[in-house]
């Protein structure tokens, strides 16, 4: 039997190169990480550029997994994966080919600076809200925010690329 572990809210964005087929690449890495079960994956949202704005329009979505492994390792093993995919920092909200964030893992609050859990951001961003509430309308952050409370001002979604039912994961 597989042991339990934590439900984990992953952020998936692109705007460099094919960015539907690096989402896709990228769910199956996660999927492939020892210690990480798949739950569900939502559409692939177009989204306006969020605090740098002079960029391409990014692809979007939310993953859900379950997982055993620490909050750490976690988001070392979503580090790794966004290096597969040359993920470079050249400046603070830059273009990039992958951007994998941690929005919420069940029951962690943390203020470590390495993983500020929830997200802080994400009660703000279209891009994160959006395609939760497309997985689960009634989402509760771990902190007792309702994502259905929240009210984004950047990053607004403005359609899908790729509905959630031709996605795999």
């Amino acid at each position: 039997m597989e042991a339990t572990g934590k439900r984990v809210v992953i952020g998936l964005g692109s705007n460099l190169g094919d960015c539907i087929e690096t989402l896709e690449g990228a769910l199956a890495d996660i999927a492939a990480i020892e210690g990480v079960t798949p739950v569900a994956v939502s559409s692939i949202y177009k989204s306006e550029p969020a605090y740098y704005e002079e960029q391409a329009v990014f692809y979007k979505a939310i993953a859900i997994v379950d997982t055993t492994l620490e909050p750490l390792d976690m988001l070392h093993a979503l580090q790794g994966i966004e290096q597969e995919f040359r993920r470079t920092r050249s400046f603070k909200n830059a273009p990039r080919t992958l951007d994998l964030d941690i929005i919420d893992i069940e029951g962690i609050e943390s203020d470590d600076t390495e993983l500020l859990l929830p997200h802080p951001l994400a009660f703000e961003r279209g891009f994160v809200i959006t395609p939760l509430l497309e997985l689960e309308p009634d989402f509760l952050f771990a902190n007792g925010i309702i994502a259905s409370d929240c009210n984004p001002i950047v990053g607004l979604t403005t359609g899908i690329a790729k509905s959630r039912d031709d996605m795999t994961f």
